[in-house]
């Protein structure tokens, strides 16, 4: 991973994840494996199967500084098939973003991990760690000092090491390997308070710097918390503990013998008094902080004991209290994302929350919502990184943050850096990018409409509008224009139909071939024959000629430089929609600048259209 912290606030590091490679985990192989995130919110896309679930698990369940069930599994049960070779996961940060020195963090088993660079030099230049790791040094050395039988030599050997060359190792699963080191002390020694003295300085010091590293929250899903749960539901879910009930429980600091008191004590009183006192801790303790998490409308929670059951109810602002079944999917999911997120004590420091599949079930507004509060979560400082199928969960505004994953020919799971990576497999590209290629087109459902006070544009398809809408932008015409795409030239004429009808101006776009031309004539013919003038074919400097138009076509495409075209990486043959959306982007991006005559034919072809736009409303 790359990673680089910068305060946020006094006294907290907020720290930023910008890349992670995974080597040999399940599909994935050795090249092509470096994942490159946002600042704030990065999507993963990719047909089923294609490794994105791989990916999210290869970073949620590596071992890491607390103790984790099934760790030694992660290596041994998660090894690439094909090639059988050890699991690495590598992390690269900057530890200061003004400081270009990098550092890097490297995991290939459950004890340790190696480090290098910046951060080896701050804990090697931490003069107390320094002093004592020498005094830890020096009591290794002697033998009568440890009891440590043959099997567990390599292990002693293995977890010491991080606490005298801290510079070069991190120490994993730090407290359960710290009480490994201290049972090893043999008590009887006459310095064996020394030993503990030294080992608990250095522990001491190790678990404060050790907040420079990542902190990583792993939602595999989000559960959703039922209407009611009698005594036998708990018993069951207090056995299997991965429940979003246990977890509300846990922040309420609610224990199992709290429960039994409440549901079978023989003395009503005390009984009741319970119930009373679990009723608060849930409704006040634990869920108090919900309306700060879930700002949209305020929400009052309640639960409450009711015969042998434990039944939940939502009420909001002033309306009517509603069983939690009642209320819809996505306030459900919002509260257990929440109750999975407090467990986990995610309010306490900026963290790289991963996300698989999130509202996979919700309605298309409530999945936009999703969107935009992972924003509020970002602008909290921490990270957001989720896979997805699904159109309406990806930001249309900022297709740069998504991430295609794929399968090469020989079954290795690959990540592309962008949607218009050289390296997306070509033979899986449309499908692999079609929630990217979906969300394009509804996003201009939702967006795009007729304005009074601007230059409406109608074009043949999106294509013609990014094309348009880039070159617009790069030229700097200070217009107010809006661009309308059509589903094809054969509807245009229905749209000019409805902006004619509205009483809104509008400039037609068509290609000059022959399904232009086709076009041109139902406008200009059976529609109003006024509309001629509004109509410019792409190249604006030809003439209308049925041969010409058939025998020569010109398209939007090909008015831009071929040398332009090349610099794409999805040509306009192989997905024009990609190829438009591409150029629109890396456009504004700066990396492809066009070409004098790309600029040239834009710029007669715009500033037609803008100087045949008159009586306009002046906006002011």
């Amino acid at each position: 991973m790359h990673v680089s912290f910068y305060k946020i606030r006094k006294g907290v590091i907020k720290i930023r994840i910008t890349s992670i490679k995974v080597n040999n985990f399940k599909s994935f192989g050795e090249i092509k494996n470096a994942l490159i995130l946002e600042k704030d919110v990065t999507a993963i896309i990719g047909k089923n199967e294609s490794g994105k679930s791989n990916l999210l698990e290869a970073i949620g369940l590596l071992p890491f500084l607390s103790w984790r069930k099934g760790i030694r599994d992660y290596y041994e049960n998660n090894r690439n098939l094909i090639n059988n070779k050890g699991i690495e996961i590598s992390f690269k940060f900057l530890c200061d973003e003004l400081n270009p020195n990098e550092s890097q963090l490297v995991f290939n088993n459950t004890k340790t991990a190696n480090i290098s660079g910046e951060i080896s030099e701050i804990l090697s230049k931490n003069k107390v760690l320094a002093i004592e790791s020498k005094r830890l040094k020096g009591f290794i050395d002697k033998k009568q000092l440890w009891n440590i039988d043959s099997k567990e030599v390599d292990k002693f050997k293995d977890v010491i090491e991080p606490l005298v060359n801290v510079g070069d190792k991190v120490l994993l699963n730090f407290d359960r390997n710290i009480n490994f080191i201290r049972g090893k002390v043999k008590k009887e020694y006459q310095n064996s308070k020394d030993v503990y003295q030294v080992i608990d300085k250095i522990s001491e010091i190790l678990r404060e710097e050790y907040k420079r590293l990542p902190r990583i929250i792993y939602l595999e899903e989000v559960q959703e918390l039922q209407y009611e749960y009698d005594f036998q539901d708990i018993e069951d879910i207090f056995k299997a503990r991965n429940n979003v009930f246990y977890r509300l429980l846990q922040i309420s600091n609610i224990t199992k013998k709290d429960l039994d008191t409440a549901f079978h004590s023989t003395n009503e009183d005390y009984k009741q008094n319970t119930r009373e006192e679990l009723e608060e801790k849930i409704n006040f303790d634990a869920l108090r902080d919900f309306n700060d998490f879930y700002t949209q409308e305020d929400i009052q929670f309640k639960a409450r004991f009711d015969g042998q059951k434990l039944k939940f109810s939502l009420k909001s602002g002033q309306g009517k209290r509603l069983s939690i079944t009642e209320r819809s999917d996505g306030l459900k999911w919002y509260l257990g994302l929440f109750i999975e997120l407090k467990s986990l004590n995610y309010f306490s420091e900026p963290s790289l929350i991963l996300i698989d599949e999130p509202g996979v079930h919700l309605h298309v507004n409530a999945q936009k919502e999703v969107l935009k509060f992972f924003d509020d979560l970002t602008s909290k400082g921490h990270q957001i990184v989720y896979t997805t199928h699904s159109p309406f969960m990806i930001n249309n505004d900022n297709l740069m943050s998504v991430r295609p994953v794929s399968k090469d020919y020989l079954g290795y799971t690959v990540i592309s850096k962008n949607f218009y990576d050289q390296e997306l497999s070509s033979d899986s590209k449309m499908e692999t990018l079609s929630p990217l290629v979906n969300a394009i087109g509804m996003d201009l459902k939702f967006n795009i409409g007729p304005s009074s006070n601007k230059i409406n544009i109608i074009t043949e398809g999106i294509s013609d509008y990014y094309y348009l809408s880039a070159m617009i932008k790069f030229l700097d015409i200070d217009e107010d224009i809006c661009i309308i795409p059509s589903t094809g030239a054969s509807n245009i004429n229905r749209l000019a139909s409805i902006l004619i009808g509205w009483g809104y101006e509008f400039n037609i776009v068509l290609d000059f071939d022959k399904e232009g031309l086709k076009e041109f004539k139902v406008l200009t013919e059976d529609l109003d024959s006024s509309l001629e003038p509004l109509i410019h074919f792409v190249d604006s400097d030809k003439e209308i000629d049925q041969d010409e138009m058939t025998e020569n076509p010109v398209t939007i495409e090909d008015i831009i430089a071929q040398s332009d075209i090349s610099k794409l990486v999805t040509k306009p043959n192989e997905d024009k929609v990609v190829a438009s959306k591409e150029f629109y982007t890396r456009v504004l991006n700066g990396e492809v600048i066009p070409e004098d005559s790309t600029q040239e034919k834009f710029k007669a072809l715009i500033e037609k259209m803008v100087s045949n736009s008159f009586d306009r409303p002046i906006v002011v």
